[in-house]
């Protein structure tokens, strides 16, 4: 799998075309939305990479799923050979990331992956932080009332 500082990305229904060996070793294979939804349920990915695949099969029912469950998720769209206006519209409704409309940039989305873990790691220890701040200490109330 990929070291722990490594982003990670889960590739969902790309084209056959899309799977070259050069994409990076931070990214998850899904041939189907049925086994990225298990993926999704055992690990956390920074960035979901979804493709319309080679098949007439949408991804949009997986999409509301992943909203539902993971509303956080970012994802992105790829649409290389093609998307139409309904696809367009559609995937920005369900809150895609980005479009891309060309080849896959494989180093382009390892960095996009990279600053979107950076800044949820930001969050989640300034959400701890005042957490930690705005907690009530623990103090020993004394009765008011000394002993006979």
């Amino acid at each position: 799998m990929t070291m722990l500082n490594e982003p990670s990305i889960l590739a969902v229904c790309l084209p056959k075309a899309s799977r070259k060996p050069e994409y990076p070793e931070c990214v998850v294979m899904a041939d189907s939305t049925r086994r990225a939804i298990e993926l999704l349920r055992m690990l956390r990915f920074d960035l979901l990479l979804v493709g319309l695949g080679d098949s007439a099969a949408q991804p949009w029912n997986f999409l509301r799923q992943v909203r539902a469950c993971w509303p956080s998720q970012k994802w992105l769209l790829a649409g290389a050979g093609g998307l139409s206006d309904d696809d367009e519209v559609t995937a920005r409704t369900l809150g895609a990331t980005q479009i891309l409309q060309d080849q896959i940039d494989w180093d382009s989305i390892r960095n996009l992956a990279a600053t979107l873990r950076q800044r949820r790691e930001a969050s989640n220890r300034l959400v701890a932080e005042m957490g930690a701040r705005d907690a009530p200490s623990r103090v020993r109330i004394e009765s008011p009332v000394p002993p006979h």
